[in-house]
Order: C-alpha cells, then sequence, then structure tokens
C-alpha cells in the first residue's frame, strides 16, 4: 500500500508541472485533487489498521471476562467439594453476562492422564462469552451449519480428599520432642518430622524439617515456608453420634458367634442404619453387613470379626480390634472401606484394615496391615508412647507426637475417597495443580 501511495503521488507531480505552465486554476483543481486522492489512501491504509486493533481489545476484554467465568466456576466447585465432598457438576451457570459448567473426574485430568492417586478428583471449569455464532460447514458439508461460542476458557485443579500433610507417608508434629528413628523399618515415601531426624533410616525419598532442627547423622532437606500445617480436625460428626447415643438407657451390647453356628450383624436392619449402644460394645467372631454405623458411648472391642465396606465405628472410649482380617475390601473404591474414631486408645494386633482411623489417644500397631490413612492424636506421655511394631502400613500415617516404630514397612500409597462422608478433614488443593488453557 505504501508503494502504491508512491507511485500515485510521482503521477501527481508530472501533472501538477504539466498543469503549472500557465494554468493556475488547473493547478490548484490538481493539487487539491492529489491532496484528496492522498487522504483516501491513507485512510484506506489506517482504518482497517484501527478497526484490527479495536477488534483485537475487544477479545481482550472478553478473554478476560471468560476467565473470570471460568475461575468464579472454579472456587464454588472447590467450596462445594470441601463442604460436601462431592464431586460437583454443574450445568450452563449464568454469571457476569456469561455461563460456566464444571465438570469433575475421578480417574483422568484434562488430557486423559490418569490422576496419580484414586482419593484425587480433577474439577474443571470452563467460562463462555458471547452469544453463539452460526458458522458454515466446511466445503463439501452442504448447506449445513453449527453453533459456537465467540470465546471459551477453561480452568482445571486437582484436589486430595485428605489435607497437606497426608501427601507424607509419615507426617509428625512431634509436639514431645522426640527424636525420628525408624528402628529397623522400612519407609518408602516423603517424609516430614517437626525435630531432629536420625537420617541414617531407610528412607526411599526426601525427609524434611521445619528450620532449627537437624539430623542426628547425615542430611535432611530443610522445607521451605510455608510449612505443612497439621490438619484440623472437626469432631463435631463423631461428638454429634455419641451424643445421640448417650440418650439410649444404659447398657453394653455382647455379641459372639456359638460354635459351628455363624451371627450376622445387619445394620441395615437398625434406624438410620446405626447401632447405638450407651455403653460398650464387642464383637467375637460376628460377620458385619453395612453400610452402616456402630456407636458405643464406651469401649469397642472386635474379635475375630469381618467387616464390609462402608461401615463407621466410633467409640466415646479405648478401640481394640483383634485377628480381624477383613475389616473392608479396599479405599480405590466407592464405599471406601471402614472409618474407625476412637475416643481414646486405638490398638490394632494381628488384623488387616481398609480405610480411616482416627484416635484420639494413643496408637498401637501390632502385627497389623492397614491400607489408608491413620490420624494419630495421643501418644504424648513417655511412658505411653505410640508404638508401631512389625506392621505394614500402606497410605499415610500422621501423628501430632512422635512414633516408636519397630520392624515395619510404610509405604506412600493411596487413600480414601470418603465421598460424600463428613470425616471431619477438609479436602486440599494440590500444589502446582491450577491450569488455565
Amino acid at each position: 500500500m505504501v508503494k502504491e501511495c508512491h507511485i500515485m503521488i510521482r503521477k501527481l507531480k508530472r501533472t501538477l508541472r504539466y498543469f503549472s505552465e500557465g494554468r493556475d486554476g488547473m493547478a490548484l483543481m490538481a493539487s487539491t485533487l492529489a491532496i484528496f486522492v492522498v487522504l483516501i489512501l491513507l485512510a484506506t491504509t489506517i482504518v482497517p489498521l484501527m478497526i484490527g486493533e479495536r477488534r483485537m481489545a475487544a477479545n481482550v476484554v472478553v478473554e478476560s471476562k471468560a476467565s473470570h467465568i471460568a475461575h468464579t466456576g472454579l472456587e464454588r466447585a472447590i467450596q462445594h467439594y470441601r463442604r460436601t465432598r462431592v464431586p460437583p457438576q454443574f450445568s450452563s451457570v449464568s454469571h457476569n453476562t456469561g455461563t460456566y459448567i464444571v465438570r469433575s473426574d475421578l480417574l483422568n485430568d484434562e488430557s486423559g492422564t490418569p490422576l496419580s492417586w484414586c482419593n484425587y478428583v480433577m474439577i474443571r471449569s470452563r467460562g463462555r462469552v458471547g452469544e453463539k455464532e452460526l458458522i458454515p460447514e466446511p466445503p463439501g458439508q452442504g448447506n449445513l451449519k453449527y453453533k459456537r461460542w465467540r470465546i471459551e476458557r477453561n480452568m482445571r485443579v486437582i484436589l486430595s480428599s485428605f489435607p497437606h500433610a497426608f501427601l507424607f507417608s509419615f507426617y509428625s508434629q512431634n509436639l514431645d520432642n522426640g527424636v525420628l528413628d525408624v528402628g529397623g523399618s522400612t519407609v518408602n515415601g516423603s517424609v516430614y518430622f517437626r525435630g531432629n531426624i536420625d537420617s541414617s533410616i531407610p528412607i526411599s525419598q526426601d525427609v524434611y524439617t521445619p528450620g532449627g532442627f537437624s539430623a542426628v547423622t547425615g542430611s535432611v532437606t530443610y522445607h521451605s515456608d510455608p510449612q505443612p500445617p497439621f490438619p484440623y480436625l472437626d469432631q463435631t460428626p463423631y461428638l454429634t453420634l455419641l451424643e445421640t447415643a448417650s440418650g439410649y438407657p444404659s447398657g453394653d451390647y455382647v455379641l459372639e458367634t456359638p460354635k459351628g453356628k455363624p451371627v450376622f450383624l445387619d445394620l441395615k436392619t437398625y434406624a438410620d442404619n446405626t447401632l447405638y449402644v450407651n455403653g460398650k460394645v464387642k464383637l467375637t467372631q460376628v460377620s458385619v453387613k453395612g453400610p452402616g454405623r456402630i456407636v458405643a458411648t464406651d469401649s469397642v472391642t472386635i474379635i475375630s470379626t469381618p467387616f464390609q465396606n462402608d461401615i463407621m465405628v466410633v467409640s466415646g472410649n479405648a478401640t481394640q480390634i483383634q485377628s480381624s482380617l477383613d475389616m473392608g475390601s479396599g479405599v480405590c473404591v466407592e464405599e471406601d472401606g471402614v472409618i474407625i474414631y476412637s475416643g481414646g486408645e486405638l490398638t490394632v494386633e494381628s488384623s488387616t484394615v481398609y480405610g480411616l482411623g482416627i484416635s484420639m489417644g494413643r496408637l498401637v500397631m501390632n502385627s497389623a496391615n492397614w491400607t489408608g490413612a491413620v490420624l494419630a492424636l495421643g501418644g504424648a506421655s513417655p511412658s505411653a508412647p505410640n508404638l508401631v511394631q512389625g506392621s505394614t502400613l500402606v497410605g499415610s500415617l500422621v501423628a501430632k507426637n512422635n512414633v516408636d516404630f519397630s520392624s515395619s514397612t510404610l509405604v506412600r500409597g493411596p487413600l480414601p475417597l470418603a465421598e460424600g462422608k463428613d470425616i471431619g478433614l477438609e479436602p486440599y488443593v494440590i500444589p502446582g495443580s491450577w491450569l488455565e488453557y
């Protein structure tokens, strides 16, 4: 376009010289015409550029609005999941002259790549702005037309069903100021310990500690701020059940299997699928069927008793599990294994458990196999510390105080999804999982 302007100007100069030879009136007309032509040429060059820049600026504004709408949908979805633990699915929600759609996936991320753990959920929000446009099909497709949105932006995030501390195979706040020494045990997964560490222990991944602490031997990695916080447990769902049980007549519940006569405890036969006992519960060689709950204001003792999935045990005092090899069958399934809340000490001996365990007192695991998550809030007494002896824990162990390990194996593994259940622990956004595209 600039080259054409130069050519036109040279032609106009020749014309001006022609008319300037005694032809004043014609020269003035030619000059005016030349200026007019130049202005037209400049206008045809500048105006399209201005229109293009204006269109680009408008697109930036619309894209920013679509991004904002997608972010709003994602924030709402995160809060919904934290509150209900149900993966959100929102369809075409209007917001700020646009709409957003939210979808969740328990298996894959937005590109189809499998999620790292079965307790992860990918939440995606799509923000849309502008009216739908009718777009002709490509040649050869007839006169059909399809609709598309003017601008779309997508955001996704990945959440864990458990707090930050459960990303480690072992996490200890170490309020009793002990030294971590796993005593001939094997740890497969990263560890966070708030205290001095005997780093000669066989741990396959990083060992983290906050500043101000050191390793007894060797070296450790100092975790940068902010430090992973100890998880807050909201006991309301468990204390509410115990309060309800306290309103029942006082008395213990004992159920044992006579020789040769199998006994079943079907929790679905009780109101609200819940067995409330204002006293102690003792089950010996009983098959417990769920879904349902066992709530006792005092202690609970379970001996050689298998549990189906989706069963909760809540005790106001100590809980003891002995020789029970089938308490749940897995955590990477919809039922999530079992949930055990012990108001006092939690003891697991020669048993296999799948699910979540919460101990308000000390934790004792002896020749036990646990797959899932364990939260130990007691064990501060030097004479009665948390003990894990000859046991295997696949998942994550989080303790407020130190744990004495002996000949055990800790492996970072799957945790329960706990879908739709109020377990008193808040889900956590995986760092670095925010993505806009």
